[in-house]
């Protein structure tokens, strides 16, 4: 996980959704980047699930070292019923991070279910989904292949391409048929 800790994050719900993928995949690590005022909250959770050597809570990092954390995972989890933007699962989608994100109109638009990411209605979804796929390299390769591409509808280089289109288009449109009164005339003095 990857942003601020507060409870409409529902961080709760990933750390015990870990507790159970914890038990079938006992190397699992779970990454919590970030701080906000749930974090006190946060820890004592992990501590009485007995997951403090488990979990590592990273604390603020450097926004250029965002990147860094995103490849150290496999996962993507995002249990906010709240998200505005998803920029987030955006960034994690292009890391090539697998996205399981709960149910939300605000990110219809980006997950796709099976397709190129997970999207859960019931908590007990995100562990189930893990332990039975996190060998299965094959189906999470092509997930994260997609999310990767879907990452780029949303891309500094892609906007811009669409501006110039539209740019393009309105130019078009605005060029007379008869161009003959731009032309150059002879005047004498």
């Amino acid at each position: 996980f990857i942003g601020r800790l507060a409870k409409e994050k529902s961080i709760d719900v990933i750390i015990t959704q870990y507790s159970i993928i914890k038990k079938s995949i006992p190397d699992m690590k779970l990454i919590i980047v970030g701080d906000g005022p749930g974090k006190k909250n946060l820890l004592s959770l992990v501590k009485s699930l007995d997951l403090s050597e488990d979990v590592i809570f990273t604390g603020m990092i450097k926004n250029s070292d965002i990147s860094k954390y995103y490849r150290l995972g496999r996962f993507f989890i995002t249990a906010s019923a709240t998200e505005t933007q998803g920029l987030t699962i955006i960034e994690a989608m292009a890391s090539k991070n697998l996205v399981i994100a709960r149910k939300d109109e605000n990110i219809r638009n980006v997950i796709q279910d099976k397709i190129n990411g997970i999207v859960f209605t019931n908590e007990c979804e995100i562990s189930e989904f893990v332990i039975q796929n996190y060998k299965n390299k094959d189906y999470i390769d092509a997930l994260t292949t997609a999310g990767s591409k879907t990452s780029f509808k949303f891309s500094s280089l892609n906007y811009a391409n669409e501006v110039e289109e539209i740019y393009n288009k309105l130019c078009n449109n605005f060029i007379p048929e008869d161009t003959s009164a731009f032309s150059t005339r002879t005047f004498s003095s």
